[in-house]
């Protein structure tokens, strides 16, 4: 007994001297015998801190258990999924207009966007110059999403500002529209289309073109006019019409 005590005449009595290097092993300690109220303040230092992975953050998930954001892509930043959800890194959101590349109207019938990203809020066309092969042609901008362009279900107006004739109304159902005069009427200025309601993926647009020849009496012809149209899903595409083209060009700007 004597050995056992080491000089000690009570077990109570026993402090952390009396216990050899090394004599509590975890193999002595029972599962759940060191509790949270047991552990003093500033007690763990990183050094005590089990081996992860390099680039991961400690989070917890929606049960309240640790976990880790996994490591993300150079140049990606911390994005919050909101309570519940485990935070990801992503891609940081693009700043201001992306600008497609331009695309000729020099020939063929129609010219279609199809690479634009989900999540943007606004668009804008570009037309420089564009002219069909014939005059009083029904211009249309259509809109769609990933089941494809929509041919149905505007709400278009537009009014021709022509030199010679008085000022007349067109509508149409089929896209957004605006009239050209004749053949030699080239079509500059923009259209723009804004994101009005999330809900329903529904798109605003408005438009302010010159479609006279500014060489000739009809200089000041021009198109102004609005319009909305809802789709099923995000706008990811856009499509322009109306006859043949012979001239120019259009660009989209998104974001």
């Amino acid at each position: 007994m004597s050995a056992f005590l080491s000089g000690k005449n009570s077990l109570s009595s026993t402090t952390t001297a009396d216990l050899a290097d090394a004599a509590v092993t975890e193999a002595k300690i029972a599962n759940a015998a060191v509790t949270e109220a047991k552990i003093a303040n500033d007690a763990i230092s990183l050094a005590e801190l089990k081996a992860g992975t390099d680039g991961e953050l400690i989070t917890w998930d929606a049960s309240g258990n640790p976990t880790t954001v996994a490591a993300g892509t150079s140049g990606h930043l911390l994005k919050s999924q909101g309570a519940g959800s485990v935070p990801v890194f992503a891609a940081a959101p693009s700043a201001g207009f992306t600008l497609s590349a331009l695309q000729a109207t020099t020939s063929g019938t129609s010219v279609t966007f199809g690479s634009i990203p989900t999540g943007i809020k606004q668009v804008v066309i570009m037309f420089s110059e564009v002219r069909f092969s014939a005059g009083g042609i029904t211009a249309l901008v259509q809109i769609g999403d990933s089941g494809g362009i929509e041919t149905s279900g505007y709400t278009s107006g537009s009014q021709a500002l022509w030199t010679n004739t008085a000022i007349t109304g067109f509508g149409s159902s089929a896209g957004f529209n605006f009239r050209t005069q004749d053949s030699t009427s080239p079509i500059t200025g923009t259209m723009t289309l804004n994101l009005q309601k999330t809900s329903t993926f529904k798109w605003v647009q408005s438009h302010a073109l010159k479609t006279g020849n500014q060489a000739s009496a009809d200089n000041g012809d021009g198109a102004v006019g609005g319009g909305a149209k809802a789709l099923s899903a995000e706008l990811t595409q856009l499509k322009f019409s109306g006859g043949t083209f012979t001239h120019g060009a259009i660009a989209v700007m998104f974001q």
